[in-house]
């Protein structure tokens, strides 16, 4: 197999089209085979040598019949990558390799956290202008001009859609510093029959529980209005 190879795809012993090179597989073995022999043994032993030696190269794959086989003064890729993986031991040389680089990459954060940071998936700062914006785009609505901020928290880790916060506290501080300006956003804790309870307007001297409510902007001056005109008007004696 190894002769006929040799032979055949000896540059001066074929008469190939420019740029074609070796045999194709049908006559590597046509001239190997002997009468009475069947060519399932001379395949198996041409797989064989594809798979072993370093200077047989093949156009493609070793079992289809349009692929040609030559030798070379050069290893094929298949195997030199081989070689070069056979001069490192699995358990000595590769793993320590990577626990070392591993361990530099990830000395200070967990691994995902890190990942996650660089890919700007988790924040762990975020400005009020940028939290109005998710609010306007996706909660505040006609008729509906308030959300639970800890609800926003909650849907932040359920929904691809929502930036995914560090933490709860990173939450509580885009609201307290969005809270301290009338630009953002008001807040309340409750609201009855159309009144917010402990409404503030701002004023960033808030606590972030459950019960917090984040008001639309425009709804926030129009309830401030009506509650000094409230304040204001004088009281009819009866």
């Amino acid at each position: 197999m190894a002769r006929t190879l040799f032979l055949g795809t000896a540059p001066s012993s074929v008469a190939a089209k420019p740029g074609t090179r070796g045999m194709d597989r049908g006559r590597v073995l046509l001239g190997c085979l002997q009468p009475g022999q069947t060519t399932a043994v001379y395949a198996d032993v041409l797989g064989q040598l594809a798979d072993r030696r370093h200077y047989l190269n093949s156009s493609g794959d070793k079992t289809a019949d349009t692929t040609r086989f030559w030798f070379d003064t050069r290893a094929n890729l298949r195997r030199e990558m081989e070689d070069r993986k056979n001069r490192f031991d699995q358990k000595t040389d590769v793993r320590k390799k990577i626990e070392e680089v591993v361990k530099k990459l990830f000395a200070s954060v967990s691994p995902f956290e890190r990942v996650c940071r660089e890919n700007e998936l988790v924040i762990d700062a975020r400005s009020p202008i940028h939290l109005r914006a998710k609010l306007k785009e996706l909660y505040w609505k006609p008729g509906k001009p308030t959300v639970g901020a800890v609800a926003f928290w909650d849907d932040s880790m359920k929904y691809l859609y929502l930036p995914r916060l560090k933490s709860r506290e990173v939450v509580a501080n885009v609201v307290r510093t969005g809270a301290a300006s009338k630009d953002f956003f008001g807040t309340a804790y409750g609201s009855t029959d159309g009144k917010y309870d402990g409404f503030a307007f701002g004023d960033g001297n808030i606590s972030f529980n459950d019960t917090l409510l984040l008001i639309e902007p425009e709804a926030d001056t129009q309830y401030a209005i009506e509650q000094k005109k409230l304040r204001t008007c004088p009281r009819s004696i009866p």
